[in-house]
This record gives structure tokens, C-alpha cells and sequence, in this order.
């Protein structure tokens, strides 16, 4: 867990912000894991390409691609059999939960997909937050870049954790 940076985020504005500043830095859509409820769409993650606090129509560029890229790869998982709550994930979080086979029958997917951006002990804190519509990313870090992911995600509003 410990090479992973979170952001929990009260709205999908603020979590497209937060990956289109992500690419600004290089990541690729592979290296950011979103996990929100179903209630949010690809839609809702569509912002205007003209969106202010880019420094250059390059950089602004970059940034859709990358916003679009994360968008196109969200994939609809099952939630918690209690709580019936669908999760939309994207990144590596798709790739793990197939290769885990996380589903009701082995074990809580919600627990699978917040638990892998999350200790153990934040789960059910996380997934409180996710179901009642918060959109939590995860996205992991090396030395030369961990400073610059927290700078992208507390600039977009990045609720601190």
C-alpha cells in the first residue's frame, strides 16, 4: 500500500481535474486507478477542453487524451452483496480484480477494489464514502514523482485523508 497516493474527491469535476493534472506529469491511463459508485457515468468525467490552470495548449492536449483514455477504460464491477452498489474502476484495478477473481461467491468485490488502493483498516471508511457518491484515485508512485502526484491531486481538491 505504501506505493500508493490516494485522493478522495467530493465530485467527478474535481476527479477529471485531478487526472488531467496527472497527465500534465506523464502518467498514462494505466497508472491511475479510479473507483467510484455507479451512479456516475463516462459522462460525468467529460470536462471542456478549454479548462483554465493548463499552462499550454500542449499540456492541455496531453491532458484530454489522458482524461479520455482513463474515461474509455472505466469498466462497471459488481458491488458488495449487501449493499448492491456497482463500482466503476479503470487502471489496474480491472487487471487485478480479473486475475483475483474477486466476486460474491470468493469474497466482497467492494472489499477487492477499495483494497487494493487502501490498508486493510480504511476499507469500510473508503466504501462508506464511494457509496454515498465520493470518487477515490489511487495512483502509485515512485521517488522521482510521488511529490508531483500529490501537488495534481490536492490542486484539484483532493479531500485530504
Amino acid at each position: 500500500m505504501g506505493s500508493i497516493i490516494t485522493g478522495l474527491f467530493e465530485n467527478s469535476h474535481n476527479a477529471a481535474l485531478a487526472v488531467r493534472h496527472l497527465g500534465t506529469i506523464g502518467l498514462t491511463d494505466v497508472e491511475i486507478n479510479i473507483v467510484a459508485n455507479d451512479s456516475h457515468t463516462r459522462d460525468s468525467f467529460r470536462i471542456e477542453e478549454n479548462t483554465k490552470g493548463f499552462e499550454s495548449d500542449v499540456a492541455n492536449a496531453k491532458s484530454s487524451r489522458l482524461l479520455a483514455a482513463v474515461v474509455d477504460s472505466m469498466t462497471l464491477v459488481a458491488g458488495g452483496v449487501i449493499s448492491g452498489v456497482g463500482y466503476i474502476v479503470t487502471g489496474q484495478l480491472i487487471a487485478t480484480l480479473a486475475v483475483e477473481g474477486a466476486s460474491a461467491e470468493t469474497k466482497d468485490a467492494a472489499d477487492a477494489i477499495v483494497g487494493a488502493l487502501v490498508p486493510q483498516y480504511e476499507i469500510k471508511r473508503y466504501k462508506n464514502t464511494i457509496e454515498k457518491g465520493s470518487i477515490l484515485i489511487g495512483v502509485k508512485h515512485n521517488d522521482d514523482n510521488k511529490s508531483d502526484i500529490i501537488k495534481a491531486l490536492e490542486n484539484a481538491g483532493a479531500q485530504s485523508n
